[in-house]
């Protein structure tokens, strides 16, 4: 009887740990609104233009503003132009998770969005 119980193969702590780490990762990789950050090119397309505020993650909507796409912010419904928000993200009422730099609206102009560079973008599913 002993011989059956030796060729059974004891699972340690670090084993469980390991194969539990794997099952969590595999569920939160596939939960649904999970996505990949996109990789945006931060270069400061505004460069003649002052950083007024950095922006960390929020969310927002893609938004079509006259002829241009804007992203507004949820939490404080401000609306950003990012000079670097590619064609594929031009989706009306897309929601989004961004952050990146606001830049300066010079005082002789009256704009549709604040200048923005984007620095991150993520897909967001409801």
């Amino acid at each position: 009887m002993a011989k059956v119980f030796a060729t059974i193969p004891t699972l340690t702590y670090s084993t469980i740990l390991s194969l539990l780490i794997s099952i969590f990762l595999s569920i939160a990789c596939s939960t649904p609104g999970a996505s990949v950050v996109e990789a945006v090119d931060t270069k400061d397309c505004y460069p003649e233009r002052e950083t007024t505020r950095e922006w960390k993650p929020t969310m927002g909507t893609i938004q079509k503003i006259g002829t241009i796409y804007a992203v507004v912010s949820e939490t404080e419904g401000r609306r950003f132009n990012p000079c670097n928000l590619e064609e594929k993200w031009h989706r009306e009422g897309q929601k989004v998770e961004f952050s990146g730099l606001e830049k300066q609206i010079m005082p002789y102009e009256r704009l549709s969005a604040i200048p923005f560079v984007l620095h991150t973008i993520t897909a967001v599913d409801e």
